[in-house]
């Protein structure tokens, strides 16, 4: 959960950034910095959808090429 909090903190203050440079360069409202950055904070936190989580799915191990016989050849060839 530590990680989680640590994430949310870097996500409000990069949404603040973004809201602050939005508001210098379009002309929008002081506020839309703090409401963007306090929603995305909220999403890293809450995780509604449980897309965060430490929950993996088990990865299938790799499985080697088959090698069928008229790939290998007949012979080695002979040392003169």
């Amino acid at each position: 959960m530590g990680k989680r909090l640590l994430a949310a903190g870097l996500w409000l203050f990069a949404a603040l950034y973004a809201g602050s440079m939005l508001h210098e360069v379009a002309g929008l409202h002081e506020l839309v910095g703090l409401v963007i950055g306090l929603t995305s904070a909220a999403v890293i936190v809450a995780d509604p959808f449980h897309r965060l989580s430490t929950a993996r799915l088990p990865v299938p191990a790799p499985s080697e090429p088959e090698i069928e016989s008229r790939d290998l050849p007949s012979e080695l060839p002979k040392a003169a």
